[in-house]
């Protein structure tokens, strides 16, 4: 069993993005539909003085989180992120699209 997937039940989930503090700031009225799923879990980067694939940047916002890399799962649409995400110790995943996402869940997390 992959590590993040052991703390399954106790998953938290946040918004990593490469922006200024400027947007999670104001992301309620930004994107108020990352907002109502995400609550006040959505992170910029430049919080953490770093930026994705940096892996200061990961483990930045894992602590943030209170969670552990080898139980975080990362996803992203860039390869590099997802990389830089691995390299940092955090399970990662490429996002191609919702239906592979919904199966790659359902088949490794019973989600």
């Amino acid at each position: 069993m992959t590590s993040w997937l052991s703390s399954a039940s106790s998953r938290a989930v946040c918004v990593l993005t490469n922006n200024t503090t400027l947007i999670s700031t104001h992301i309620a009225r930004i994107f108020p539909e990352i907002s109502e799923l995400f609550d006040s879990a959505v992170y910029a980067s430049a919080m953490f003085k770093a930026v994705k694939p940096e892996r200061a940047c990961y483990l930045s916002c894992v602590a943030a989180m209170d969670a552990r890399p080898a139980e975080t799962l990362f996803i992203d649409d860039a390869q590099v992120n997802v990389d830089g995400a691995e390299r940092a110790g955090l399970a990662g995943y490429l996002y191609t699209g919702l239906d592979a996402l919904r199966s790659f869940l359902k088949e490794e997390a019973g989600l």
